[in-house]
């Protein structure tokens, strides 16, 4: 009995060893954009016994990748003997949102650094809470001004719940509350007939017709106002 327990000590003793099973290998998988190969490094060090095969905690590495700012998931695999495979998948972002965080395509916001983000992305306006609805309003609209050769650039829902567009022809629609794709399709169907190089916004709050605001008309009346 005595030997048994000396030998049952002893291999658990080489087991945990890490000069006799470190870890020597990681591979990275998966597409980055925002996460580094050092930064997982680091996260894979801070974690006790991380050089060890054996003692290795999963589980803890892949909830401590999943705490960094752009990491979406994590999934972490074991390879004999020294192997240690990690993929990585990182925030599908979509939207700015409330210009100090992000939306990524599930509607889920989220923060990270701002100053890494390459692509021109859409800016999403709302109340706490509301940002699956503004995302999926904003593919609404997107898709049928899209087809008209019209580019979204912000979306904002008022704390009344009216919502506003901005185009990238520098036009503001005001669609207010109700029958938003019926108030767009009015502003492809009339936009022809404007002056559009002068159009500030257009106000389709209406049950019929348009209110059309001037650039001109808006720079005085901020002149006026400073």
């Amino acid at each position: 009995m005595a030997l048994l327990a000396w030998f049952s000590f002893t291999a658990m003793h080489w087991l945990t060893d890490q000069k006799r099973l470190p870890m020597s290998e990681l591979i990275l998988l998966g597409e980055r954009e925002y996460v580094s190969d050092d930064e997982v490094r680091q996260v894979l060090l801070a974690i006790p016994d991380s050089q060890n095969f054996f003692t290795l905690d999963v589980a803890q590495l892949q909830d401590n990748l999943q705490s960094l700012p752009w990491v979406y998931s994590a999934s972490i695999r074991k390879r004999w003997p020294d192997r240690l495979k990690v993929f990585l998948v990182e925030q599908p972002v979509v939207a700015f949102w409330n210009q100090a965080d992000l939306v990524n395509e599930f509607g889920e916001v989220f923060h990270a650094p701002i100053a890494k983000i390459r692509q021109s992305l859409v800016q999403l306006e709302g109340p706490d809470n509301s940002a699956p609805e503004v995302l999926q309003v904003y593919r609404q609209l997107d898709s049928l001004l899209e087809l008209n050769g019209f580019k979204i650039v912000a979306v904002q829902l008022t704390q009344r719940y009216a919502w506003n567009i901005e185009l990238a022809q520098g036009i503001e629609l005001k669609l207010g509350r109700e029958q938003r794709l019926d108030r767009v399709q009015r502003f492809i169907d009339i936009y022809p007939l404007l002056d559009a190089e002068n159009v500030a916004y257009v106000d389709l709050r209406y049950d019929t017709g348009v209110a059309v605001g001037w650039k001109q008309q808006r720079e005085s009346n901020d002149q006026n106002n400073g």
